[in-house]
């Protein structure tokens, strides 16, 4: 073990810190830090400590975590004489050395791959001071190098936080002691997480690489780890560096952690956007149309079913028509259970361009996007509101989930259209959907098309079953979509189980279409 040195000596050991952006290092940096005992890690490769060190010709340690308040762990007052103005990159390197060593003789580094990328270049140029191989840059250049290899599972979270940070400029608790309290931040942006995902995946193939190359072996440190075990991580990346850790333990951490309800409400939508994926279609060929269907079935909808059963069975459902106090209370059972009604830029279905352009390839029309991002007036219940009907909606039911359990519903009994159908009404020409979300169903379990037995009567909602004549029985299959016109007379089968995770759970989907347009219609010459 490493014992206390003489400020001023040059190092023995460095202990340097490779990791990404947004993977708890300045969590790890300032425990490190505060024993006194791992040098002083920070972002010395920032092109702003190069800059300053040409300006000055020397460097003062100055923590970004100082501004917390002005303690100074022990035997970190920062040693060495004054220094004349020297510009290049190795007497720059001498001075990080200087001011990030501890009076035990431990340095420390903490580098993001990009910023390695940064100097690079210079690093070549500076004569190797230890004995490395030729790929081990750090290493030949810091004594004693011990790397810690900081690593966060979560690549989605650690991006919504890169992006979040990013826009804001916030990038630790001590940047903002008001916790994000001074303005609105990013928007939501799927597309830029996205790529923050996989650049960051790129980043960490690059620091596995670079370990594979220099045949350096890393202490491998998790975000989840750190955070749920805080104490016992900074000793173990203590003894790892060979120093032992003080009787008096590991201070506690002054860093709050950044994320907050908004990261997991973007996590949870890009779950349901990646769930809501579809498998891929083929495009049409140019001038193709679609012919005109009336009944759609289409297997292996979605590219991951298991997400959106996932997603359906954390929502919150309402009880359409039974009051929910006597539903709660016990006097009344529920004969349906549905989501409630969430508007376009709540809902990461009705949000989905995917989603979206998926229908409108397989119905072959053009979506009504005016009516389908429409509201729906809901009482605190989940149920219309009085006078909903004065003024255009969205259907209620689009991209809901539903639970019927067994009310002892007969052959022929609730069937009805969706032209007439009040809640959820999309025309002639309209589509109703119903996407199946239950592993063990039974094939009966599906959807009825039937026809009035007096042609004339093919709109009356939900007569008596003598009324009706079964056309075709359709199975219920997990993640087969049964898109039909709203003008075809249906029922859903019986209902079964107890609970969301043993019943009939399944998505609908309502919607209009646009007229379509004439093929030989032409702009004329303006």
């Amino acid at each position: 073990m490493l014992d206390e040195r003489t400020p001023g000596r040059p190092p023995h050991t460095s202990m340097l810190i490779c990791t990404l952006p947004r993977s708890g290092s300045w969590l790890l940096a300032e425990g490190l830090w505060r024993t006194g005992l791992a040098g002083r890690p920070e972002e010395y490769f920032r092109p702003d400590w190069f800059e300053r060190f040409q300006r000055a010709g020397r460097l003062a340690f100055q923590h970004r975590l100082h501004r917390l308040d002005r303690w100074e762990p022990p035997g970190c007052a920062v040693p060495g004489p004054p220094v004349q103005p020297r510009r290049g990159f190795g007497p720059f390197l001498a001075e990080v050395e200087r001011i990030g060593t501890t009076a035990n003789g431990v340095f420390g580094l903490k580098c993001h791959w990009g910023q390695l990328c940064q100097v690079t270049p210079q690093l070549r140029q500076v004569p190797a001071r230890c004995p490395a191989g030729p790929a081990d840059l750090l290493g030949g250049w810091f004594r004693g190098a011990r790397y810690v290899r900081l690593v966060r599972r979560d690549k989605l979270r650690q991006a919504i936080s890169l992006h979040r940070a990013a826009a804001t400029n916030i990038w630790s608790s001590s940047d903002d002691p008001g916790h994000r309290a001074a303005g609105p931040g990013p928007c939501y942006d799927r597309g830029r997480i996205d790529e923050l995902v996989e650049r960051l995946r790129r980043w960490e193939a690059a620091w596995d690489r670079y370990f594979e190359t220099c045949g350096a072996g890393p202490l491998v440190v998790t975000y989840e780890e750190l955070t749920s075990n805080y104490h016992t991580t900074i000793s173990r990346v203590l003894r790892h560096i060979g120093v032992r850790p003080r009787a008096a333990g590991v201070p506690a951490p002054r860093l709050r952690k950044m994320g907050d309800a908004v990261t997991e409400a973007w996590a949870g939508w890009h779950a349901a956007e990646t769930a809501s994926r579809v498998t891929a279609w083929p495009a049409a060929g140019k001038g193709e149309t679609p012919m005109r269907s009336s009944v759609i079935i289409v297997d292996n909808f979605y590219a991951n079913p298991a997400a959106v059963r996932d997603y359906a069975l954390k929502q919150r459902y309402c009880y359409p028509y039974q009051p929910e106090a006597d539903v709660r209370a016990g006097r009344r059972r529920a004969s349906w259970m549905a989501t409630r009604f969430k508007a376009a830029g709540e809902c990461p279905f009705k949000s989905s361009f995917e989603l979206i352009g998926a229908l409108e390839y397989l119905t072959g029309d053009c979506i009504d996007l005016d009516q389908w991002n429409l509201p729906f007036p809901v009482n605190r219940e989940g149920k219309p509101r009085p006078g909903y009907r004065r003024q255009p909606t969205s259907c209620l039911w689009n991209c809901c989930f539903h639970f019927k359990p067994d009310t002892g519903q007969e052959l022929g009994e609730g069937v009805h259209n969706h032209v007439v159908d009040s809640w959820n009404a999309v025309g002639e020409d309209g589509w109703a959907g119903l996407l199946y979300l239950s592993p063990d169903a039974p094939l009966r379990g599906g959807l009825k098309l039937w026809r009035n037995v007096d042609p004339t009567h093919n709109y009356d909602w939900m007569t008596a079953k003598e009324n009706w004549e079964l056309i075709d029985d359709l199975g219920n299959v997990p993640n087969r979509l049964l898109l039909c016109r709203g003008s075809i007379p249906h029922s859903g089968a019986r209902g079964w189980g107890a609970s969301l995770t043993d019943g009939r759970l399944y998505q609908t989907f309502f919607f209009r279409v646009r007229p379509p347009v004439p093929r030989d219609s032409v702009l004329a010459p303006v």
